[in-house]
């Protein structure tokens, strides 16, 4: 957190966040070069705010999610007697795992309205609370019912975390850093992804590759209860940090402050000779409480383009039935949520294990750790890229990328069982596949999906999104065990067309969005009346 923080410091010093501070009336006839000389540099409040809540989000969400899983898995079942192998078992613990999305998934419905009602922080402050809740409980939780409903209390947190922290993001971070800022939560979820790993390590101890029922009858129900607790203890630390941040740090977004016209700007009329030192500054990058406290005066002068940004889509309800007025937005999202969700994710996560035994990798553990690994830094790279070269030259390649390896995959897999090919091979296709899933749509999902809709249906349609994305999770690693035993490894063939289909649907319709700003984005997407707008973009 320290060292994203840093990374986020750096980021706010670039000249387009530097603001002189309006001059004490004392000076005001030193003429224009003892103005600027009486300048200081604003560090962007915003750029770290919104630095800090991506990234708390993104590891509370990836703990909570699945971090946790690597320890509580073996903790569940010794601790609320489903040690042994029968269906029954493997239903309760699959049960505990998945009702999750009966908190999460119904609160994607409302998570617009919720966001509208109630501003973005105080969605910040209610959800951490609520998953702040959930962890506790979760910890503290002696049977299965209450770790069930515990679960249900954290998925509902989860969403409200997960949907009002990007939009937070999308409105108040600066243009060219917002794709940076939108990936620093992916960068954070695999990241607690991995460390879920060690914690998993060292909170199961030195038996812990033992099948559960060889491992529960070593422990008391007061060491399963301590381990329990000490599982759940990361997301009710990352809940509490994330609830200071939103309470104490947020202010309130100013896109949601002009449309429930709970703040009014008032442009003080200047002179063009006292204001002509004064660089451009956006609204929500200056820090009133930095100049309040320090009794200086400021010459803010009023930017239409804001308010030009309102009346360009005033006419689309800020509602779901405003999702009609924005088709091209609402296709794109639902190939981007296609490109994370179904394009073999699982799948390839499913078949690892037997690709690294086929490589001669022992230790499954740190097999695992090494694909995590590979997830959180190839995440890393995409963050560091993505304002540098743009949402399409990030994406197209990795999704091709993506495409050859999981069409190869079926044939090296049999080569490999013939004796063939090199077992190296299955590091070759696998970490390929991963490493371009990362740099692609496991990353860009968010970026692109809080960028293509208009601030006035962007709570209601990333929420929307994100849910069917959720859905569209569920069903694939539902329905892929059977497909597996259908189709043995050929089942990659189907996720590879899927994965072509939709880098020739990206390749076509997907605007490069880097450096735009909303109006930008939005003649883009909604007046343009071409669909074709990544072979033919849209003319200004």
């Amino acid at each position: 957190i320290i060292f994203s923080a840093d990374l986020a410091f750096r980021f706010s010093r670039s000249p387009a966040t530097a603001l002189p501070t309006a001059l004490d009336p004392r000076a005001a006839g030193a003429g224009n070069e003892g103005a600027c000389g009486q300048a200081m540099v604003v560090i962007s409040r915003n750029v770290l705010v919104c630095s800090l809540l991506s990234i708390l989000g993104g590891l509370v969400s990836g703990y909570l999610l699945v971090g946790f899983c690597s320890s509580a898995y073996t903790v569940w079942r010794c601790y609320y007697g489903l040690s042994d192998d029968t269906p029954e078992n493997q239903w309760s613990i699959g049960f505990l795992f998945s009702v999750i999305n009966f908190g999460g998934l119904p609160y994607g419905f409302v998570a617009g309205y919720v966001m509208n009602a109630l501003g973005r922080q105080a969605s910040v402050v209610v959800g951490s609370s609520v998953l702040l809740a959930g962890s506790v409980c979760s910890g503290l939780s002696s049977t299965l019912t209450r770790q069930a409903a515990s679960r249900i209390l954290t998925g509902i947190g989860t969403g409200m975390v997960m949907s009002a922290i990007p939009v937070y993001v999308q409105e108040m971070s600066p243009v060219n850093r917002r794709g940076t800022l939108q990936a620093m939560f992916q960068v954070s979820y695999t990241l607690m992804i991995l460390l879920g790993t060690f914690v998993s390590y060292y909170v199961l101890g030195p038996n812990r590759a033992l099948p559960p029922p060889a491992y529960c009858p070593r422990f008391t129900p007061d060491d399963l209860y301590v381990m329990n607790g000490l599982t759940m203890l990361p997301g009710a630390v990352l809940s509490a940090l994330l609830l200071l941040v939103g309470a104490t740090a947020m202010i309130e977004s100013g896109t949601w402050t002009r449309r429930t016209n709970s703040f009014r700007r008032q442009p003080m009329l200047l002179s063009d000779q006292s204001t002509s030192h004064f660089p451009r500054v956006s609204f929500n990058e200056i820090d009133f409480g930095k100049f309040i406290s320090q009794k200086t005066s400021l010459l803010l002068i009023v930017d239409d383009e804001d308010e030009d940004e309102d009346e360009a889509v005033a006419a689309i309800p800020s509602s779901f039935t405003g999702l009609l007025y924005v088709p091209k937005s609402v296709a794109l999202g639902l190939v981007c949520a296609l490109a994370l969700q179904g394009t073999g994710i699982s799948a390839v996560m499913f078949y690892a294990p037997r690709f690294l035994a086929q490589a001669g990798v022992k230790r499954a553990d740190l097999g695992n750790m090494a694909i995590m690994l590979t997830n959180f830094l190839t995440a890393v790279l995409a963050m560091t890229l993505v304002d540098r070269l743009g949402r399409r030259v990030l994406l197209l390649p990795s999704m091709a990328v993506m495409t050859v390896s999981l069409l190869a995959m079926p044939v090296v897999f049999q080569a490999i069982e013939a004796g063939q090919l090199p077992t190296w091979m299955c590091f070759v296709l696998l970490f390929g596949y991963i490493a371009g899933f990362e740099l692609g749509p496991g990353t860009l999902f968010g970026v692109i999906l809080n960028e293509i809709f208009p601030e006035t249906v962007l709570p209601f349609g990333s929420s929307i999104i994100g849910n069917l994305s959720g859905v569209l999770a569920l069903v694939t690693t539902s329905v892929f065990p059977a497909m597996e035993l259908a189709f043995g490894s050929s089942v990659f063939y189907l996720f590879g067309v899927v994965c072509a289909g939709v880098l020739v649907y990206l390749y076509l319709c997907q605007p490069e969005t880097k450096g735009l700003t909303k109006r930008e984005i939005a003649a883009r997407l909604v007046d343009s009346p071409t669909w074709m707008l990544g072979v033919k973009p849209h003319d200004e």
